[in-house]
């Protein structure tokens, strides 16, 4: 068994993330110092906003946080001379916008008054349209641009970042070119396929100053002479288009730098003397890894101090550890419940501790007299029954799972969990939503309280005398103390208010593409996961037999087509000029939503979180198909969750008929079952302690959240 305090461990990780931190800096040595130049890194021109076409304007201070919106630019075409005029005209091709404006040949002969007539008619509207189709072509070109960015990112978000930028220094300092930015911040783009606009978005809290790649290694800067000024362009909430940014980028760069800046309104060539302008503009770029590099050098500093432990998520990369080391680790870096995913985002923890809280409430209410290993006892039979309580009265029903009548406990059933459930069966990764959102009172949190919230990632909005939390998934993983901050009632309250995403194949990024971080400090580890992948993995791993086969074991018919699965009309690909004939299902556009609708049916605008299901572009039996090529190969998670679900039920039949077998099994299978355990009833008249309680009845009692402020089910949102 390794300890995590011994000379060899330390080493041995040491090394590695010394290895790591190298290998990142590597990619770093060579900071974009020009972003005109070829060899910038920068896969799309940069748009200039001081440049933008007529009728285009970015929002210095936008209420909604839109930058930009732009949407596509019809183009008309350009006007043809009549064909009476053609032996009358210098040409009758088509001359571009650009050209020498036509005029009638010159011959000995004049033209007839009609043809005059004709021509005057037809120059005009040629003079309208070669004055217009300029302005029409460049925003063409701005629209196509932020197309192109909108779908760079939307499959390679990890590699690059979309920035709004300011403060452009120009220079031929002693080391070469320097064309580039000094503060950015990070902007989102978003297409609408359902109108096609493309919308830039302001990102909060992801602003940055980039000196570090614009003068390393340049005797003329000084970072420490203008460390306030930094500081307040970090901190300050003006957007970067607002006036004051600029001057606080002035007053740094002057401080910084020992050479004197000229100031000029306008972009220009470098020269001998750094030269600063606002020179706003959108630039996709490579992610930066020296955030990342920085860490691992932390890491490595930190395992270099007298006395270090390795973490335990770490020492797993090298050694074999046991099982009292980890729970040691979440002891001191998170908290400890019976669930060692306690800490992995702010739903389970506050569920965690909630019923860690009943516990703790029920031992209070015992008599004193009794000894402190009953009352843990009886405390402990209560809670578990409650549980039980909870999950057969309130949240099976409300999943629309229904239950054969209960007829006691039977010796003959196995209540333990069947591997297809455990594997497949319970995975509703789907449900979730990509971001944990919380509304409640204003009045408990001081404005300095918010302030901390916000600073940690956090949108925080307030409306009147309520304020609304908007937890992102990089924010609310491994992030524990965030259930504190905002308070364990407000979180337990807020989770009942917004309805679920429904169960089908769409899963989102909170499980998918997105940084997961243990807990810090002092060491932290970053790793990557894709939960719906390893759901499809996990099947194959645990030996589980293919969907039809699946459905077989549960006694339901097999299913004889792709479309039969997904219960749509058709598995084949729809002749549309946005899709690749005969490659459709690598083509992006295969995955549009044509239309979104609520859970009444009625559409939706595009951009809305209130969708529950739409209309895509392709028939997901037809992307199946082209996957898989037949049914007998598809993967039992995979089928499970494109069924349509069962009426009255959140599930299809597969997933439904798995939940049934299972939970029919727990019950019957306990010989401590609830309705089965006298015990309890001794406990009630004795005490005067009752199981029989709702979720809603144990936030009450546990946390601030009055009892009349929680709905009578939590399972139920009266959510539109």
């Amino acid at each position: 068994m390794a300890v995590l305090g011994d000379s060899v461990t330390i080493r041995r990780v040491t090394s590695l993330v010394d290895f790591l931190a190298e290998a990142t800096d590597a990619a770093e040595r060579d900071p974009v110092r020009d972003i005109l130049s070829n060899g910038s890194g920068v896969p799309s021109p940069v748009i200039w906003l001081d440049e933008l076409p007529d009728g285009v304007r970015a929002a210095s201070n936008p209420s909604d946080d839109v930058l930009l919106r732009v949407r596509p630019q019809a183009l008309q075409p350009e006007p043809l001379p009549p064909a009476e005029l053609h032996e009358w005209i210098d040409s009758a091709e088509p001359r571009g916008h650009d050209a020498a404006e036509p005029t009638f040949l010159d011959t000995e002969e004049n033209p007839p008054v009609s043809v005059v007539q004709l021509f005057t008619r037809w120059v005009s509207s040629w003079r309208k349209w070669a004055a217009s189709h300029p302005r029409l072509l460049e925003r063409r070109r701005l629209y196509e641009q932020l197309e192109h960015v909108a779908k760079t990112l939307e499959q390679q978000d990890d590699e690059y970042e979309f920035v709004l930028a300011v403060g452009l220094v120009s220079w031929t300092s002693p080391d070469g070119t320097i064309r580039r930015h000094l503060v950015s911040e990070l902007v989102q783009p978003k297409l609408d396929r359902a109108n096609a606009e493309v919308t830039v978005s302001l990102v909060s809290g992801k602003r940055r100053v980039e000196d570090k790649e614009l003068f390393a290694g340049l005797d003329e800067y000084q970072p420490d002479r203008a460390r306030a000024s930094r500081q307040a362009i970090l901190e300050g909430e003006a957007v970067l288009l607002a006036d004051g940014t600029m001057r606080l980028v002035e007053e740094w760069l002057s401080t910084g730098l020992t050479e004197a800046v000229d100031l000029v309104t306008a972009r220009s060539t470098p020269t001998t003397r750094p030269v600063l302008s606002a020179s706003p503009a959108l630039l996709l770029r490579p992610r930066s890894r020296a955030l990342l590099a920085e860490t691992y050098k932390r890491i490595a500093a930190a395992l270099r101090e007298p006395d270090a432990q390795v973490p335990v998520a770490l020492a797993q990369l090298i050694v074999d550890t046991e099982a009292d080391q980890r729970h040691h680790w979440l002891a001191t870096q998170g908290a400890v419940a019976g669930d060692i995913r306690a800490n992995e985002n702010p739903g389970l923890l506050a569920v965690q501790t909630l019923f860690a809280r009943e516990h703790n409430r029920i031992v209070d209410k015992l008599p004193k007299s009794l000894p402190e290993e009953v009352k843990f006892q009886i405390a402990r039979r209560v809670v578990i029954a409650t549980e039980q309580y909870i999950t057969y009265e309130q949240f099976l029903p409300s999943l629309g799972v229904q239950l054969r009548p209960y007829r006691g406990y039977d010796p003959n059933v196995n209540p333990t969990l069947g591997n297809e459930f455990a594997t497949i069966g319970y995975r509703g990764h789907s449900m979730l939503h990509d971001d944990i959102r919380l509304e409640t009172e204003a009045g408990q949190y001081t404005s300095a309280e918010l302030d901390a919230i916000r600073a940690k990632g956090v949108t925080v909005t307030k409306v009147g005398r309520s304020v609304e939390f908007t937890i992102p998934p990089d924010v609310s993983l491994f992030n524990p103390n965030l259930v504190d901050d905002i308070h364990l009632g407000s979180v337990l309250r807020g989770l009942g208010q917004y309805a679920q995403a429904n169960n089908d194949e769409q899963i989102g990024d909170i499980v998918r593409t997105i940084p997961v971080h243990a807990a810090c400090p002092p060491v932290c580890q970053t790793a990557i996961f894709d939960i719906s992948a390893i759901d499809v993995e996990r099947g194959r791993d645990h030996g589980l037999g293919s969907y039809n086969q699946l459905r077989q074991a549960f006694g339901l018919t097999p299913k004889s087509s792709f479309a039969d699965v997904t219960g749509e009309s058709s598995e084949s690909f729809p002749a549309d000029p946005l899709l690749t004939p005969g490659d459709e299902i690598n083509d992006p556009n295969s995955l549009d939503f044509l239309r979104l609708r609520d859970a009444n049916g009625r559409t939706l605008p595009a951009g809305t979180d209130k969708a529950v299901t739409g209309d895509r572009r392709t028939p997901l039996a037809a992307r199946l198909k082209a996957l898989y090529g037949s049914v007998s190969t598809l993967d039992g998670f995979v089928g499970m969750v494109a069924e349509p679900k069962v009426p009255g039920t959140e599930f299809g039949e597969l997933q439904l008929a798995m939940w049934r077998k299972q939970f029919e099994a727990l019950r019957d299978g306990d010989r401590f079952f609830y309705r089965n355990d006298p015990v309890l009833a001794e406990i009630r008249r004795n005490y005067g302690i009752d199981y029989r309680r709702s979720l809603s009845d144990l936030i009450a009692q546990n946390t601030d959240v009055p009892r009349g402020d929680l709905p009578a089910n939590v399972f139920r949102c009266a959510c539109p």
